[in-house]
């Protein structure tokens, strides 16, 4: 474990990562990931609920490089796991051992639920899911509690953004008794159907693909100005 400002980061590398949530998934409790960056752990400093949150969770992988480099700073190693990397090895799982999965989606994001539908169905065809739609909140209502419970799933990815993903799992994860694992992953299944194309390799091993989204999304200066000088400084 290292602690980046306050919140604790699993040190697991890929295979052991793989290891814990193959666990999790054939356990009998609920558990929950998050995949912190710096923008989350700068926000997780302003708002005391989402800062116990994140040191709550079953695992917190570093999704930033920033974060490696911080570590670096404290003498301590940690892998880069992002949630655009991890989502497809746990979907493809998923698929193999026919694990019921859902999608709360972001309904005003990128990608809509037929969006995630077709692209689910092309790339794991035998993948048992259900993408469900909803604004940005923390709780459900019942109706939404009611939907899921139906399906029954065992895993459940949230992308509706920080600190919403990760407070809907802490709020409603004791109301979907049929959950094994809730991981929250952000804009990972943007990746997944082309709606935002990942940066060029190279710029993801120097470290520098927060680069290509600023290209690409020239209105997230904010953010990634956030997520590199102001943490950085931090």
């Amino acid at each position: 474990m290292v602690n980046i400002l306050g919140i604790n980061l699993s040190n697991l590398n890929l295979t052991e990562l793989l290891n814990r949530i193959d666990y999790f998934l054939n356990s009998k409790s609920s558990h929950f990931l998050v995949t912190p960056n710096p923008e989350i752990i700068l926000l997780a400093g302003n708002d005391e609920e989402y800062f116990f949150i994140l040191n709550s969770a079953d695992l917190a992988i570093a999704d930033g490089f920033g974060l490696v480099l911080a570590a670096l700073l404290r003498g301590k190693k940690i892998s880069r796991i992002t949630g655009s990397d991890l989502t497809p090895l746990v979907l493809k799982k998923a698929e193999n051992e026919q694990i019921k999965t859902l999608i709360i989606n972001w309904e005003g994001g990128l990608s809509s639920a037929n969006d995630i539908t077709e692209t689910l169905k092309n790339l794991y065809p035998k993948l048992i899911f259900k993408v469900l739609d909803i604004q940005k909140k923390i709780n459900l209502s019942p109706e939404e509690n009611k939907q899921i419970n139906l399906f029954n799933p065992k895993l459940i990815f949230t992308t509706i953004g920080a600190p919403y993903q990760e407070k809907l799992i802490w709020h409603e994860l004791k109301n979907w008794p049929s959950v094994c694992l809730a991981m929250a992953v952000g804009g990972s299944f943007d990746f997944l159907t082309k709606k935002i194309n990942r940066a060029p390799y190279i710029m993801r091993a120097l470290g520098i693909e927060w680069l290509w989204r600023l290209i690409l999304q020239p209105q997230r200066f904010k953010r990634i100005w956030r997520a590199t000088a102001v943490f950085g400084l931090k």
